[in-house]
Formats: structure tokens, sequence, C-alpha cells
């Protein structure tokens, strides 16, 4: 017997869903889908990020947006949380999610081994789609790693950065974070 799709809702039903609920959801094609929790060490990756890069733009054209931003991404019909996503020029609001950005230049998200495949593959093919982004920041938890795409000349190129002595660049916003900053206090015992 073939089961029954679930109903679509509309970006409207979902934002009132979600604030009805209290917990993020991504949404795709008209479905919610819950997010996870985080472990320790993406959390505090996170909170050192959200540091650094805050400070890098205190007086740049550029904002950075917290994990509890939503990024919408007209093109797939999808509206999800970057763990970090930063803005340079004015914001473009949403036409159908209150409260969201759809115009981010840097997206940057802490990998976790129930999501690293999907951020890296079919996430990363939505947020291609978004016009205004021109890098993509992938963040081990587990290791000193910080995988880079930055778009040169109309194609994603691939910087792999390891090692603590290492410097994410991140041309776009014209910032320079050390990866041993990003990882200060981080355990990688206490990784999911």
């Amino acid at each position: 017997m073939a089961t029954q799709p679930l109903p679509r809702i509309s970006p409207e039903e979902y934002v009132a869903l979600e604030q009805k609920l209290g917990v993020k959801h991504e949404y795709h094609a008209g479905q919610m889908f819950a997010m996870a929790g985080v472990s320790l060490p993406h959390g505090r990756i996170q909170m050192n990020l959200a540091y650094r890069v805050t400070g890098a733009l205190m007086d740049a054209p550029c904002s950075a947006y917290p994990s509890d931003v939503r990024v919408v991404i007209e093109a797939a019909d999808m509206a999800t949380y970057p763990d970090l996503s930063i803005v340079c020029g004015p914001d473009q609001p949403a036409k159908s999610f209150r409260h969201s950005i759809t115009n981010p230049t840097v997206l940057i998200e802490v990998l976790s081994p129930s999501t690293e495949r999907y951020d890296r593959g079919a996430k990363f093919e939505q947020y291609r789609k978004l016009e205004s982004l021109r890098e993509y920041v992938l963040i081990s938890q587990d290791a000193m790693a910080v995988d880079l795409f930055r778009l040169e000349n109309g194609k994603w190129v691939f910087h792999p950065l390891r090692g603590e002595a290492t410097v994410l660049s991140l041309v776009s916003a014209g910032i320079e974070i050390p990866l041993r900053d990003i990882y200060r206090g981080v355990n990688f015992e206490d990784a999911e």
C-alpha cells in the first residue's frame, strides 16, 4: 500500500509553525525538516567564529548573522539556518519568509557526522543558486580542518586549510581568521 504524501505547506505556514513549535526547521519545497542540536565542539567553534567575524567586521560594509537568522534560497524554494552568514552590502529580506535574508556573501557550516554529506553535497548545490554567494566554508568539529570553496572566475574552487598556523581568508568580506582562533578551547574528543 502506498503512503500518502505529506501535505505541502506555504512559506507563511512554515514560519508560523516554526514560531509555534519554538524549534528551527529547514524548509524545502513545501516540507519542514527538524534541525538537530549541536555538540560541545560545534557550539564552541560557532561562538569562536562569531566572536572573531563580528569583531573583524565592526567597521566594514558587511554584517555577520548567527545561526538563528534564516537564509532563503528562492530559486530552490528552500530556507535554512547556516551556522554563520555574512552579508556584504544592504540586507535583502525574503518576500515570503519573515525575518530572513536572501543575499549572503559568505555561508559557514560547522560539520557534524549526521550532516556532513548533506552540507557538502545537496545543500551546497542549493546554496550555489544564491547569486550573492562568493564563499562557502565547511569547518570540521573533530579535527583542525577547514574547507573553503570560493567562486573564482565563475567556478567554485576548493581550498583545503589545515593546521593551527593556517589562516582562513574570507576575501569577499575582507577578513582573516587563524584556525587556532576558530578552534580555541575545542576538545575534539567531545565531537558527535
